[in-house]
Order: C-alpha cells, then sequence, then structure tokens
C-alpha cells in the first residue's frame, strides 16, 4: 500500500514545451485517482513521470513521504498498463504474466503461485496456453493488467487502457477494474479523456487542463459545483452550456440576459444579493445544463429559440439551437421522451433557473461561501 503526492511538479521538454506547471496532487492510500482531460493537457506525462519513464524539471515525486524522483523504474515498485496492451506477440498467455517476475529472478515456485493467483482473479486461467493473436481484445487487455498485477506493486498505473475497445466492451471491462482495485486495494491513477469513464471509475477525479490542474473533487461534486468553465463543459455528457451575460439590478431582485430577455436570478443556496453585488453590470458567464430546461412547464422563465439540430437517442432526445446573436454558437437540451420536432421550428423552452451557474469574466465560479467549503 502507499500514498502519492505529486508536490509542485514541473515538466518542460528540451524543446521548450511545458508539459506540467505547478502540479500539486495527494492520491490517498489505496485509492483509484482518474486523471482527466482533453489530449495534451499532461495527465500521460504526469503518469510516466511517476513511473520513471522521463524526469521531473521541478519539484518531488513521493511514495509513502519519500522522495522518489532519482530513482530508478525498477526501484519504484510500480506497475503500468499500456494502451496498446504491450504483450509479446511470441509469448504464450503464461510466458507474458511470467516475464516481469522472471525480471525480478523470483524463484519458481514464487512465479507459478502469482500465476495462478492472477489468472483465478482475471478469469484467465483456461487461456494460459493460448497466444496472444488467438485472443478477443478484452482478453488481451485482460492480461496486460494481469502481467502488471503480478509484481504485487505499491502502485498501479493505467495510462488509457480502452481506448483500443468498443463501446459495450469498454463498459464491461471498466466494471471489472473497478470491482479489481477494490479487491486489491492498490494504489492506482488511471488516466483517460473520456469523462463518461472518469466519472464511473474514479473515486475522486483531478480534472486536468494545458498542464494544469483544474479541480479535484468526487465525481458528482466536479458535476455539481465546477470550479469554473472549463470543469463546467468537461464533465457532464453533454456539458453545460455556457454563454457571456450581464447582471442587472431590477425592481425586487438580481437578473441575468439570455436570449435576448432579463431573467431572475433566483435566490438560493448558491446565490445571494449580497455576494452577487460586486458583479452587477459587470460582464459574467452564464452556465445552464442540458437537463435545465422543458418544452413547457411552469417556470415563468420562457424562451422561444429556433431548433437547429436534433439528435434522437431512443430513451431521450438531445435539441441543439442557434444562440450566436447572444454570443454562443450553440445550445443543447435534453429532453426526456420521443416527441416529434421539426428543424426550423420555433420551440418554447421552461428554463429552470434553480439550475443556473454563474462565473466572473475570468471564468471562475460564483459560488456563497457555504457552497465553496462544499467545493
Amino acid at each position: 500500500m502507499a500514498s502519492v503526492t505529486y508536490k509542485q511538479i514541473s515538466k518542460r521538454f528540451a524543446d521548450g514545451t511545458t508539459a506540467l506547471a505547478d502540479f500539486n496532487l495527494q492520491v490517498n492510500d489505496g485509492e483509484l485517482m482518474v486523471l482527466v482531460g482533453p489530449s495534451g493537457c499532461g495527465k500521460s506525462t504526469a503518469l510516466r513521470l511517476l513511473a520513471g519513464l522521463e524526469s521531473v524539471s521541478n519539484g518531488e515525486l513521493l511514495i509513502n513521504d519519500a522522495v522518489i524522483n532519482d530513482l530508478t523504474p525498477q526501484q519504484r515498485n510500480i506497475a503500468m498498463v499500456f494502451q496498446n496492451y504491450a504483450l509479446y506477440p511470441h509469448m504464450s498467455v503464461r510466458r507474458n504474466l511470467a516475464f516481469p517476475l522472471r525480471m525480478l529472478k523470483l524463484p519458481p515456485e514464487e512465479i507459478a503461485r502469482r500465476i495462478a493467483w492472477a489468472a483465478e482473479l482475471l478469469q484467465l486461467t483456461e487461456l494460459l496456453e493460448r497466444m496472444p493473436k488467438q485472443l478477443s481484445g478484452g482478453q488481451r487487455q485482460r492480461v496486460a493488467m494481469g502481467r502488471a498485477i503480478v509484481r504485487e506493486p505499491r502502485v498501479f498505473l493505467m495510462d488509457e487502457p480502452l481506448s483500443n475497445l468498443d463501446a459495450k466492451l469498454r463498459v464491461r471491462i471498466r466494471t471489472e477494474i473497478s470491482a479489481l482495485q477494490r479487491h486489491l486495494k492498490i494504489t492506482t491513477l488511471y488516466v483517460t479523456h473520456d469523462q463518461v469513464e472518469a466519472m464511473t471509475l474514479g473515486q475522486r477525479v483531478a480534472v486536468m487542463n494545458s498542464g494544469r490542474l483544474q479541480q479535484v473533487a468526487v465525481p458528482q461534486l466536479l458535476y455539481e459545483r465546477p470550479a469554473n468553465i472549463f470543469v463546467a463543459g468537461f464533465i457532464g455528457s453533454p456539458g453545460m452550456n455556457v454563454f457571456a451575460s450581464r447582471l442587472q439590478k431590477q425592481a425586487s431582485a438580481l437578473a441575468f440576459e439570455f436570449a435576448g430577455q432579463w431573467l431572475e436570478v433566483p435566490r438560493n443556496q448558491r446565490f445571494n444579493p449580497e455576494m452577487l453585488a460586486p458583479y452587477v453590470d459587470q460582464p459574467v458567464y452564464v452556465g445552464l445544463r442540458p437537463e435545465a430546461f422543458e418544452p413547457t412547464g411552469s417556470s415563468e422563465a420562457q424562451v422561444e429559440l429556433t431548433l437547429t439540430a436534433v439528435e434522437a437517442l431512443g430513451h431521450e432526445q438531445l435539441l441543439y439551437f442557434d444562440l450566436s446573436q447572444v454570443s454562443a454558437p450553440n445550445m443543447i437540451v435534453r429532453l426526456q421522451g420521443s416527441s416529434a420536432f421539426t428543424i426550423g421550428d420555433k420551440i418554447p423552452l421552461a428554463l429552470h433557473t434553480t439550475e443556473l451557474y454563474l462565473f466572473d469574466k475570468m471564468g471562475k465560479a460564483i459560488y456563497t461561501r457555504a457552497e465553496k467549503e462544499k467545493r
């Protein structure tokens, strides 16, 4: 068992590219931490630094409070699963599992014990004599995980291990990974660009962008209380609708501009007039999730928008609206059911302002003190 700490880590490559900047992250003993973000955000680099495949430019990497910057990959006792499986094609499943143990010069009886244990755990016992080319994608991924597990590492690293699998198999294998990690209780860092994968797998999720950590929280808090516009748009499927707006003081309440109308800002735990006072008559960003709308309803806030596209998904539909005239090229609305809609129609929508999010001109979320403490 081990805890992992990234302490003010920076990574600059020889060409001047900065992959990580002032990266601070604490991974608890036995935790499954997911690093998620778009391509090029630095998440795989963070994993490679911990594995010892890249050197740290600045900062300290710690396992169990011991600095490991100068240790070789072998000395760190970390196992890694890659995107492309990296199985030896000329070796059977048994020999693939045995290879890292032979490199550790373990006795034959210990090698046999660990292989039998991992094969039973991963349902590979009947496949031990097969070659990689005789396996399905899911079976190959389990062999790759088994080869890492047999080392009995302190930390388990997974770099987008499911990206080569089809959608249905990804769902099944990620369930197996979650159950396996809970069973083994090995500290695990898992990298993905898929926010659905991150939300369903991670005990906590670290959202990254452009080499910087944006927010770390349990999945539901990331969805309910995003720290900034990037997290709001990245977490959720589809992500939050965000558009430029302004706050204005009216007779009895504050209002925000949306689709050419002024709608009332609700008074709730997330907002109050006192904390919003500095933002009155200032540019702000307004966020509304696709679930915050319905075609008709009791909400007093209603708008009429022109439909530009529809995606019918069976149990629900995604409706796209053109809001370019108010500085947002598209807005997505999620509706349950299978009602018929025609592109070009003007659709009246009830807007649940209790689902409103506000961000300052720098993109940072605006919350009351109580809401900030929840994050």
